[in-house]
């Protein structure tokens, strides 16, 4: 049971310290337009693996059960900012060929990676006719 604490503190303290700070710069920087020429390398590989990654720890955190409900929330949170970014880059670039592929690319395995029902919890779908 040792290993699982440690584990569980190592998780803790990354998701505490280091996450916060990565999470902002990587749903900006990874998008910004001067990397454009290699947004079917950064988009599909880091980013969506990260994002990935993020929303299977979460999944098993929640399998495991315990009660750590303002992690999981963080995490929640950084997926969505995540995912919500690359969404925004897919309307920004739609009339880029090249830049869309690989934005959907992207967000193919992202939904992969983290299942279609974590995806669609943590995308908010608006209708464009303004009606609520």
């Amino acid at each position: 049971h040792t290993m699982d604490d440690g584990a569980d503190a190592k998780l803790r303290r990354v998701a505490s310290e280091v996450l916060p700070q990565c999470i902002p710069i990587l749903s900006r920087e990874a998008m910004h337009i001067k990397y454009r020429n290699a947004w079917g390398s950064i988009l599909s590989g880091g980013y969506a693996t990260f994002t990935s990654t993020l929303a299977t720890c979460l999944l098993q955190k929640r399998e495991s059960g315990g009660d750590d409900s303002e992690l999981e929330d963080n995490v929640q949170s950084w997926i969505k900012t995540l995912v919500s970014s690359l969404l925004r880059l897919h309307g920004d670039v739609a009339k880029d060929g090249t830049a869309r592929t690989a934005v959907e690319y992207a967000t193919s395995t992202v939904v992969r990676g983290m299942g279609v029902e974590m995806f669609l919890s943590v995308v908010e779908f608006v209708d464009d006719d303004g009606d609520d």
